[in-house]
This record gives structure tokens, C-alpha cells and sequence, in this order.
């Protein structure tokens, strides 16, 4: 909430980049508040504790935050680019970055939903926390 707050009072960073740094923020806030207690809970218990639902939940947040963040983190090389290159016609305005991250995020929660309807699937994170209790039920 601290970087929120002093992204949004800095008036040099620009309309167009506050934005995006204050969605990229957004993710970050979904992610460690939802996702990263999640496993570090489970952890400590050397299972995961929130059954099969809890495990989807978690998956679908890190999985359309963490889209979303890179989404962000390219759409700012992009503007920066635009922003320092001589002779660029298209600079980045403040309705274009509502508008990026507008359509990203429908885009980001729909690909992300995906497995819902069967059509992918989501993998476990890295260290494998949230497959322990599905081991646990097919012995």
C-alpha cells in the first residue's frame, strides 16, 4: 500500500506510468496476499491444508497475477522505449495506459480460467507444495 500511495502523490513519473506501476503494484499485493501465505501456511505443515478448492483458488490468483505483472513489465520496456527513442510519433498517453491495462486484465482473468472449463491445466508451483495433498489422496 506504501508504493501505491507514493505512485499515485509523485506527480514526475507521468499519468501513463503511474498507471501501469500502480497496476504492476495491484498484482504484486494479489499475489503476496493471496498466493504466497497459501504455500508458506502448507509449508509448515508439510501438506497442503486448504483441500482441492483452496488449491484452485490459489492457482487461478497467481496464475492471472502473475500474467498480468509480465503483461505490465512489457507494456513499461514498450513506453520507455517509445518515451527515449528521437523521432517517435506514438508516445504512450494516459488513455492508452487505462485502456492496455483495461484489456489486459479481462484477457489475463480469462486465459487464466481456462482450466475451469478443461481446456488447460495448471501446474504446481515450484517447490511442490499444493500436489503434496493430491499425493496423499491416491495412496
Amino acid at each position: 500500500t506504501l508504493i501505491l500511495y507514493t505512485f499515485i502523490r509523485e506527480k514526475p513519473l507521468g499519468p501513463p506510468l503511474r498507471t501501469i506501476l500502480c497496476h504492476l503494484a495491484v498484482t504484486n499485493l494479489i499475489i503476496a496476499g493471496i498466493g504466497e501465505p497459501m504455500v508458506v501456511i502448507s509449508g509448515f505443515n508439510l501438506r497442503w491444508v486448504f483441500g482441492e478448492m483452496g488449491r484452485k483458488i490459489e492457482a487461478y490468483t497467481v496464475t492471472a497475477s502473475g500474467l498480468m505483472a509480465m503483461s505490465l513489465l512489457a507494456f513499461v520496456s514498450i513506453e520507455r522505449y517509445l518515451r527515449v527513442t528521437p523521432g517517435q510519433r506514438f508516445l504512450v498517453t494516459q488513455t492508452t495506459s487505462v485502456r492496455f491495462c483495461t484489456v489486459m486484465w479481462v484477457y489475463n482473468v480469462v486465459y487464466a480460467s481456462l482450466p475451469f472449463y478443461g481446456i488447460a491445466a495448471w501446474r504446481g508451483e515450484g517447490i511442490g507444495i499444493s500436489k503434496l495433498s493430491l499425493l496423499e489422496h491416491r495412496k
